[in-house]
């Protein structure tokens, strides 16, 4: 069974936009995706999936309340929660019926800002952190220390 998790069924737009939607977001969204070059990463997974496995525990300080058992030893499997994105844009209705009658040259504007926006906040987040989703950044996470570049980068 197939998710509407976009809503589709709710937009007047016909499929053969949606695909032009679909290609277009894909095409510049994924030029965009900087941090993803460089950090190791998997996916799509789907929207049923919802956290990332960390590999680790965390001690638990007590068992439940009104249990006693000293010899027991409770861990929390530690997880990353996935973090939802959406960036809302707009097409003009013409440009999408134009699209239906065969045009490729809808102005899909408004998309490229959206998926910069997109791809500007993703990789910020793999960059510098996103402490409300509970992404620590590279450059926090790093045990190097920073450089300063000068005036002239090249030198």
């Amino acid at each position: 069974m197939t998710t509407d998790h976009l809503l589709r069924k709710y937009a007047p737009i016909p499929a053969t936009g949606w695909q032009q939607i679909d290609d277009e977001a894909k095409d510049r969204l994924t030029a965009r995706l900087a941090a993803r070059r460089l950090v190791d990463w998997s996916g799509p997974h789907g929207w049923t999936h919802s956290a990332t496995n960390l590999g680790r525990t965390a001690s638990l300080d007590s068992a439940p309340p009104g249990t006693k058992f000293e010899t027991v030893v409770a861990r929390q499997r530690r997880v990353l929660a996935l973090t939802e994105l959406r960036v809302s844009f707009t097409v003009e209705c013409s440009g999408l019926q134009d699209a239906e009658r065969g045009a490729t040259d809808v102005d899909y504007g408004d998309l490229d800002r959206a998926t910069h926006d997109a791809a500007l906040i993703e990789n910020r987040a793999v960059f510098h952190g996103w402490p409300e989703a509970g992404i620590t950044g590279i450059v926090d996470s790093s045990s190097h220390p920073w450089l300063t570049l000068g005036q002239d980068a090249n030198t």
